[in-house]
């Protein structure tokens, strides 16, 4: 009995001095530091999502008028700026007529006339007024001649000022007409006469992405035809869809590591550079995926619109919001 009871009591000992040290450390401030840079480094990861290329800006060229291809100047990935010329056409007879109709000043010219008439009737009921007013005077007309006069006057001028506001609205229509025109068509347009041919310009700088494939010489096509794209492609856009838990350790700012499986053995570097707070999949019975955007540098152009890159963000940890 003694001898169990002194090897229990042995033992017991042996735990308490083992366990003294852990103590120690525990309770020692470099050790709770040390715990909870662990716990840190574990709550940290990488994140990687798959997503697609954008051109950073585009914008489309449409043909406005139906019309005759007569010459194609710019072609798939040339470099354009804004105001280049990339094509010329022959419009058809119809968009002519059309076009002769929105630069019509046959209204104005009527008004004018009825101004012109208002001006004579004025003039011509002055000099009555005035002629009225000197046989009253005489006792030669009735005294409440001039005071009708006048009245006929006032309601003339009334009319005469109306006709004129109603010019300077119609030539103001006719100025922001002219102005679309020149716009749309991109060549001088005046009211002497009707342009029959126009050309298409780029509406901004950059490089010709996609042209129509039935733009071509003789071809006709229709109003309103996508002729060409162009697209800034220095930086690119990255668009992605990331789950919601890793949306949440992501930031704008935040640097990220990319490739393609279509330019293997190459790397770049791209920027986060929007998060949605709205998420794409508003289903409840979805989960929630939030767009995400990357900026990325493209000097070389060897990244296009359209194709598919791989990010990776390096050393994230959850964020409060």
């Amino acid at each position: 009995m003694c001898s169990r009871g002194a090897r229990g009591f042995g033992f017991a000992v042996l735990v308490f001095l083992c366990a003294v040290p852990l103590l120690s450390w525990a309770a020692a401030p470099g050790g709770q530091d040390s715990r909870k840079e662990a716990r840190a480094q574990s709550r940290t990861s990488d994140i990687v999502f798959q997503g697609k290329f954008f051109c950073s800006l585009v914008r489309g060229v449409v043909l406005p008028f139906r019309g005759t291809v007569l010459e194609t100047k710019a072609s798939t990935g040339q470099a354009v700026s804004e105001g280049d010329i990339l094509a010329r056409y022959e419009l058809s007879r119809e968009a002519r007529e059309q076009i002769r109709r929105r630069m019509s000043s046959s209204q104005i010219s009527e008004l004018q006339v009825r101004e012109a008439q208002a001006e004579r009737a004025i003039a011509a009921l002055g000099v009555r007024q005035r002629e009225l007013g000197r046989l009253a005077a005489e006792n030669l007309a009735p005294a409440a001649g001039p005071a009708q006069a006048k009245r006929e006057l006032g309601l003339l001028k009334q009319e005469l000022a109306g006709i004129q506001d109603r010019i300077r609205q119609e030539k103001a229509l006719l100025d922001g007409e002219l102005a679309l025109l020149r716009h749309q068509l991109c060549v001088p347009v005046s009211t002497g006469g009707t342009p029959t041919e126009a050309t298409l310009s780029a509406p901004i700088g950059g490089h010709v992405i996609w042209v129509h494939p039935d733009f071509r010489m003789r071809a006709e096509l229709p109003a309103g035809t996508h002729a060409f794209t162009v697209g800034v492609m220095d930086p690119m856009v990255l668009k992605a869809h990331v789950h919601e838990i890793e949306a949440m350790q992501l930031a704008p700012g935040d640097p990220a590591e990319i490739t393609l499986e279509s330019i293997p053995g190459e790397k770049f570097e791209g920027t986060i550079s929007r998060i949605s707070w709205a998420p794409a999949t508003p289903g409840l019975e979805q989960p929630s995926f939030y767009e995400v955007e990357l900026t990325v540098a493209n000097p070389r152009l060897v990244i296009r619109d359209g194709l598919k890159g791989q990010a990776t963000v390096r050393n994230t940890q959850m964020r409060s919001r």
